[in-house]
């Protein structure tokens, strides 16, 4: 999974040991969260090879958001964009909006960055700011 990172992230990773370990728990995350699921599908006589978007448990979402928003601290405003939006990018595509890179750079230019840490795992509030982000781009063009 690591190496399937782009080559600008995989520079990063070998240069800031903060990014790296953050990207290796992600990755062992997806493949914990995967084995179980398929566990459960085995059980249920159902299988699926689909890869599910990973979103930390409710219960540690809050204290995950604040380490993820730690490591932001000291580094430049366009990195910290950066690392958020590549966490931001596959929610907001699993909303189904048609161009979701442009919406999510959208969104990480308009909403603060704390702010939009906080709700891009809430759906709800992820699907009114993508709607509100999609509405004004319509009414541009």
């Amino acid at each position: 999974m690591i190496l399937t990172l782009k080559k600008k992230d995989l520079a990063t990773c070998l240069f800031n040991k903060v990014v790296l370990k953050t990207k290796i728990r992600q990755a062992k995350d997806a493949l914990d969260i995967f084995q179980e699921q398929q566990h459960q599908q085995q059980q249920q006589g159902v299988s699926s090879r689909a890869i599910p978007i990973v979103a930390p448990k409710p219960q540690d979402l809050s204290e995950e958001i604040e380490k993820f928003l730690d490591t932001l601290k000291g580094l430049a405003l366009h990195e910290k964009k950066q690392l958020l939006g590549d966490r931001l990018f596959p929610l907001v595509k699993s909303t189904g909006v048609k161009q979701a890179p442009k919406i999510t750079i959208r969104l990480l230019d308009s909403v603060p960055l704390d702010e939009l840490a906080y709700s891009m795992y809430d759906k709800e509030k992820l699907k009114h700011q993508v709607s509100r982000i999609v509405s004004t781009i319509s009414t541009r063009y």
